[in-house]
């Protein structure tokens, strides 16, 4: 059964689908144009026994990255120089527009990682209304309902492994990009 992190995200008739680390990597592998937006909470969450922003960082090797907040700073100081800056309000809104993508071509699937839950919500919560042609798709130890598939609630350690799976899925094998 799904649970949202907080009693008090009430999303409607459409929730998440919780998704297992190794078929979110898969769904990752089979998009034709992904996009991860990573938030500042990947600066300071520990995921098992590393930090969010590492985890982030090797994704960013295979995928379009926009930082958001302060986690540019995480990019940068590892030698990440493909990721783009903007916030996070202003780059829901242009997710909005099926013909906008940050690396020129339009994304059909984006990924949120390390973005404050109430921020996220309401991020997520405006891509289903506004932007039907995308997917979405959290990588947070909370679970997010306006997401169209979640990690469900975990530990951080549970969150460590999942994220290991996951890196482990999206880096084995041809992904066809």
């Amino acid at each position: 059964m799904f649970e949202p992190w907080t009693t008090g995200n009430i999303p409607g008739q459409r929730v998440a689908t919780l998704i297992a680390p190794r078929a979110a990597g898969k769904g990752i592998k089979m998009a034709k144009n992904p996009l991860l937006i990573v938030g500042g909470l990947s600066m300071t969450a520990k995921a098992g026994e590393k930090m969010l922003i590492d985890y982030v960082v090797e994704m960013a090797k295979e995928l379009p990255v926009v930082a958001t907040a302060n986690s540019l700073k995480g990019f940068t100081e590892k030698n990440i120089a493909q990721a783009a800056y903007m916030g996070l309000v202003e780059i829901v809104d242009r997710l909005k527009d099926p013909e906008w993508g940050v690396n020129g071509k339009p994304h059909d699937l984006v990924i949120f990682a390390g973005i404050h839950y109430y921020l996220a919500s309401q991020g997520l919560s405006t891509l289903k209304h506004f932007a039907p042609h995308l997917k979405t798709l959290t990588l947070c130890n909370m679970a997010h309902p306006n997401a169209n598939w979640s990690f469900p609630n975990m530990s951080t350690d549970e969150w460590g492994r999942a994220l290991d799976e996951l890196l482990e899925e999206i880096k084995g094998g041809n992904n066809g990009r």
